[in-house]
């Protein structure tokens, strides 16, 4: 099944939506789109947050989300790319992508970077990080 230029089993992103975690983009799959005459949220499966089942046992995190919460995969940057001081980014945080300012470029291989998430008020070293 396909919706809005999505697919069941498709890759993609998912915006956080519970406190804390707003803000913040996931990879995850579309698990199932909902039936025409109910609800139009979609179930998604999680790649990186785990939840707790009745046993105790974790698995990837599975939940109906709103379609306005899912995005497509971004295209890869090649590893050239060069960021400066300042600069608005993705950065890899926490399993999941947020919003920051490059605030030091810091000069050893692998390249690093101290960014700060104005959300969130850290500054925090990232190896990660996408325009």
């Amino acid at each position: 099944m396909e919706e809005a230029g999505f697919k069941e089993m498709q890759q993609v992103e998912l915006r956080g939506e519970d406190e804390g975690y707003k803000d913040t983009w996931y990879t995850g799959k579309i698990i199932k789109f909902p039936n025409r005459k109910a609800k139009t949220w979609i179930f998604v499966e999680y790649d990186k947050l785990l939840a707790s089942d009745e046993h105790g046992t974790r698995k990837p995190h599975r939940k109906f989300v709103n379609p306005c919460s899912i995005r497509p995969l971004p295209v890869k940057m090649p590893n050239e790319v060069v960021y400066e001081c300042y600069q608005q980014v993705d950065a890899f945080y926490n399993n999941g992508w947020k919003k920051g300012l490059i605030l030091k470029v810091h000069d050893k291989l692998p390249r690093r970077y101290t960014v700060y998430f104005p959300l969130f008020e850290k500054n925090k070293l990232i190896l990660e990080l996408r325009c």
